[in-house]
C-alpha cells in the first residue's frame, strides 16, 4: 500500500513537471525566435575557429563566401560581440564549411590583394598545402596543414578531415548552447512557477492526502505516456510553441493546488497577516517554486522518460498488492473449528516439506522498495538531445 502510494504521488508530480517543462520550452522557443542565440553562438565559434578570439577579418570573408552567403539573407556585419543573431544562419553544413575554407585558402577572397585565379579543377593537395601558409591565422593554417598531411594525395580525404574538424569544434558550441538553455529554462521555470503558483511541495502534500486525486492523476499520467500529441511535441521542438495553449489547458485541468485561485489568495492573505506564519509561508512558497524551476531546467524529455519508467515500476508493484498473501493451512483449519497445531519447544516453525511459508511484507519494506526503484529510475542514464550545428533545419528548436 505504502509503496504504491509513494509511486502514485511521484507520478502526479512528474506529470506536473513534464507539462511545466513543455510550457517553459515553448516560451524559450518564442524567445529564441527573436534572439536567435544559436546563430550568435555559431558565429562566435566560427570566429574563434577562423580568426581567433580577437579577429573578424577572415570570418567576414567566410560568411561572404557564396557557399555560406546563400544560407542566410541580408549582409554580414562583423562584430566582436553580438546579442541577437538577426538573419545569420543557425547551422552550416560541414561540407559547405570545408569547401569554402579550401576555396578561400587557394583563391583568397574576391576583393583580396592575394586572390588568385587558381583553377580548382587542377587543384592538388600539394597546392593546398602551399597556399595554407598564406592564411592570416597561424592556428587555422596549422589545422589545414594537418588535414593535408594525414590525407596523402587524396583531396576528398582533406575535405573529410576538415569536415570532422568542424564537427568536433561545434561540439564545444553545443556545450555553450546547452548551458545557456539550462539557465534560460531555470529562470523561465521560476517566473512561471511563481506566476502560476506551481508549488511542488503543496502539490506533493495534496496528492499524499487525497486518495481520489492520486488515482485520477495516475490514470492521467498513464494516458499522457501514450498520448501521441506529447510524443510529437517531444520529437519536434517547434511543435511545443504551437501547443502552448493546449499544455496550459492541461495544467489547469489537473485539479491540483495550482494557480492563484480565490482559495489560494485567501490562504496567502491569512498567512501573510501573521508574524511567524508569514515567514514560514514565504519560505515554503519560495522553496516549492525553486524545486519546480529546477525540475523544469532538466527538460521535458527527461521527465517523459522518467514518467514511463515509474509507470513500469508501478506495474510491478501493483500485482503484489492485488493478490493477497495466502494464509497458513493450519490457521485456516483452526478457524473452521479444527485442532490447533501443537507448539514445539523450538521457536521456529518449520513448514511442511513441499510447501512454502508465507512471507509478510512490512509497510517499511514497501516504502524502501519503492524508493529504491524510483531512485534507480531517476539515476538511470538517458539519451540526451542536442542541437546539430552542421545539419538540420535552420529553424530547428531547442533541446
Amino acid at each position: 500500500m505504502f509503496g504504491s502510494q509513494i509511486l502514485d504521488v511521484a507520478l502526479g508530480i512528474i506529470l506536473v513537471f513534464l507539462i511545466s517543462s513543455l510550457l517553459a520550452s515553448a516560451l524559450r522557443e518564442a524567445i529564441e525566435a527573436k534572439v536567435k542565440a544559436r546563430a550568435v553562438l555559431l558565429e562566435r565559434g566560427l570566429r574563434e575557429l577562423l580568426d581567433g578570439k580577437s579577429g573578424t577579418n577572415f570570418t567576414t570573408q567566410f560568411y561572404e563566401h557564396p557557399l555560406i552567403y546563400s544560407l542566410f539573407q541580408g549582409v554580414y556585419d562583423a562584430k566582436q560581440s553580438r546579442r541577437m543573431g538577426g538573419a545569420l544562419p543557425t547551422y552550416i553544413p560541414a561540407k559547405n564549411f570545408a569547401e569554402a575554407l579550401i576555396d578561400l585558402t587557394v583563391r583568397g577572397a574576391p576583393d583580396c590583394a592575394s586572390a588568385t585565379s587558381q583553377d580548382l579543377s587542377a587543384l592538388t593537395v600539394q597546392i593546398l598545402r602551399q597556399r595554407a601558409s598564406t592564411l592570416p591565422n597561424p592556428q587555422l593554417a596549422r589545422a589545414v596543414l594537418i588535414a593535408t598531411d594525414t590525407a596523402g594525395d587524396d583531396l576528398a580525404k582533406v575535405t573529410k578531415n576538415l569536415q570532422d574538424w568542424f564537427d568536433s569544434s561545434m561540439d564545444r558550441v553545443s556545450g555553450w548552447y546547452k548551458r545557456k538553455t539550462h539557465y534560460w529554462l531555470l529562470a523561465i521555470g521560476f517566473v512561471m512557477a511563481a506566476a502560476l503558483n506551481i508549488n511542488a511541495l503543496r502539490i506533493g502534500e495534496g496528492l499524499w492526502r487525497d486518495k481520489t486525486l492520486r488515482e485520477s492523476m495516475t490514470k492521467r499520467a498513464e494516458a499522457t505516456a501514450q498520448n501521441p500529441d506529447y510524443q510529437r511535441s517531444l520529437a519536434d521542438s517547434n511543435g511545443r510553441a504551437k501547443d502552448l495553449k493546449n499544455r496550459l489547458a492541461d495544467l489547469q485541468t489537473l485539479n491540483l493546488p495550482i494557480g492563484w485561485t480565490d482559495t489560494a489568495k485567501r490562504e496567502a492573505e491569512a498567512r501573510l497577516s501573521t508574524g511567524s506564519g508569514a515567514v514560514w509561508f514565504i519560505l515554503v512558497a519560495l522553496l516549492g517554486w525553486m524545486l519546480t524551476a529546477l525540475a523544469v531546467s532538466l527538460g521535458a524529455p527527461f521527465w517523459f522518460d522518467l514518467l514511463n519508467k515509474v509507470i513500469t515500476i508501478r506495474s510491478t508493484v501493483k500485482p503484489h498488492e492485488k493478490s493477497p498473501e495466502e494464509g497458513s493451512k493450519d490457521r485456516q483449519a483452526s478457524s473452521d473449528g479444527g485442532p490447533l497445531p501443537t507448539p514445539t519447544s523450538s521457536s521456529t516453525t518449520v513448514p511442511p516439506q513441499g510447501s512454502s511459508a508465507p512471507t509478510q511484507r512490512s509497510p517499511f519494506a514497501e516504502i524502501i522498495t519503492a524508493a529504491a526503484a524510483l531512485a534507480a529510475a531517476v539515476t538511470a542514464p538517458g539519451d540526451g538531445e542536442g542541437h546539430k550545428w552542421a545539419a538540420g533545419d535552420p529553424e530547428e528548436g531547442i533541446i
